[in-house]
């Protein structure tokens, strides 16, 4: 992912404890090298995340499909 393998791990530590926070293409990186969507590790809670997560897992027209029922879910309830 572009970090060198002496100052990985203090380096990844050190971002989920909030010390550094890791740039934009380096989260890119990470996202790739854990195959998770890079919106992943901008999602502001667990749930969030877990749906982006599923989101990325299906299909472009299962995801306009999704996106319907919940546009029209949301006029419904207005």
């Amino acid at each position: 992912m572009g970090i060198h393998e002496d100052s990985a791990s203090s380096r990844i530590n050190q971002y989920e404890h909030g010390k550094h926070e890791p740039d934009y293409g380096t989260v890119q990186r990470l996202a790739e090298v854990l195959e998770v969507p890079t919106a992943y590790f901008y999602a502001e809670n667990d749930l969030l995340a877990e749906l982006i997560l599923h989101l990325d897992s299906v299909s472009d027209s299962q995801k306009r499909k999704i996106f319907r029922t919940l546009t029209a879910d949301r006029e419904a309830s207005k």
